[in-house]
């Protein structure tokens, strides 16, 4: 796997020949509806991003969704719903993180088995509610139904601050790439979870904590707001997947310096117990949540001592160039491989997304 390589602009796929989800892929799925969705006359930013942007007489809602399927997002045989219910607030709030804005309401939609135990539902309550108090987000409404297995549907609206918001379109050749945190640990958390193995010692715990218990970076995407960012995404298909996103909308490639993506000591420690490659679950294991940021290089300075004040590490791992291939850090993004994609090519693996 080299230490550097490009990603592009042009690295999905989506044919007119494709007669079904394997075939056309999720984001192809996507780009098929968007292709005929009308344009609202309020609406500043819509499908593409990490949330839509609305003007609201004068007041820049950013609205997003997302949500949890039994078996495929979560283990249907082992998951505490409290942690469920916590991820499935936390992956909208991420989202808005991505935006630089701020949470504010939700509306929450419930579908399970009429044979679901009360006792697991009121876990996934406290667990959700354990979110929203977190990141101030109050829960205002919602839906339940029956359905075959449980799912948890999330719609949250946030607020631009003064108006302003970085989206995934504004990258340009020469800006540097940016990330918060570190990368890798939800996914080594998930290989032990598809094992059913317990945590053998604190490095394990801490893994299978980041998968089950992600955090949103909200102040650290206010920072890299106020930083001058040009875009942003938070990371849950991948890095390597969705830098691709930023590339796609910003119409340019990214030079990954995949030997600098930051990779946390106790993954470094687990990964070999766990007979997984720790660089490759930083780039391709998704569901870290923390912030890829595009900057002009004359501002990186600011936003690194800004993220950094926070307590939260803030590392440069590529630059902006031309785009011109589909490959980032050995990874061809054309076959779905680099990433998360539920419709893509494969089954989806339980306890995966």
């Amino acid at each position: 796997m080299p230490d550097a390589a490009r990603l592009s602009d042009d690295g999905g796929t989506m044919t007119d020949e494709a007669t079904d989800l394997a075939t056309l892929g999720e984001f192809g799925l996507i780009g098929r509806f968007a292709a005929t969705a009308a344009e609202g006359s309020h609406t500043l930013t819509g499908i593409g991003d990490d949330t839509a942007v609305i003007d609201v007489d004068g007041t820049r809602l950013l609205f997003t969704t997302d949500l949890m399927v039994e078996g495929v997002h979560f283990l249907s045989s082992s998951a505490d719903l409290a942690d469920v219910g916590f991820k499935a607030l936390v992956s909208n709030v991420s989202d808005i993180a991505a935006m630089g804005g701020h949470p504010r309401e939700c509306v929450v939609s419930l579908a399970a088995p009429p044979s679901t135990p009360v006792e697991a539902l009121d876990r996934l309550w406290e667990g959700l509610s354990e979110a929203a108090s977190a990141y101030g987000v109050t829960v205002v409404g919602g839906d339940t139904s029956s359905a075959p297995v449980l799912f948890v549907n999330v719609a949250l609206i946030g607020e631009a601050p003064e108006g302003e918001w970085v989206g995934r379109d504004g990258a340009r050749e020469d800006d540097e790439v940016y990330v918060t945190g570190t990368f890798g640990d939800a996914a080594g958390g998930l290989v032990m979870l598809l094992e059913e193995r317990s945590p053998g010692d604190v490095d394990e715990e801490r893994l299978v904590t980041a998968h089950l218990r992600p955090r949103a970076r909200v102040a650290e995407g206010a920072a890299a707001l106020a930083a001058g960012a040009t875009a942003m995404i938070d990371v849950s298909d991948g890095l390597v997947a969705d830098l691709g996103h930023v590339c796609e909308r910003s119409g340019v490639g990214i030079l990954l310096d995949a030997g600098e993506v930051p990779i946390s000591a106790e993954l470094a420690r687990a990964a070999p117990r766990l007979g997984a490659d720790a660089l490759g679950l930083a780039l391709v294991g998704g569901e870290d949540y923390e912030l890829a940021i595009a900057v002009p290089a004359e501002r990186s300075s600011d936003l690194v001592a800004r993220v950094e004040a926070l307590g939260t590490r803030c590392s440069r791992v590529g630059t902006v160039v031309e785009g011109d291939t589909d490959t980032v850090a050995g990874h061809d993004r054309s076959d779905g491989s680099a990433g998360w994609d539920h419709f893509g090519g494969t089954e989806p693996r339980e306890g995966a997304r």
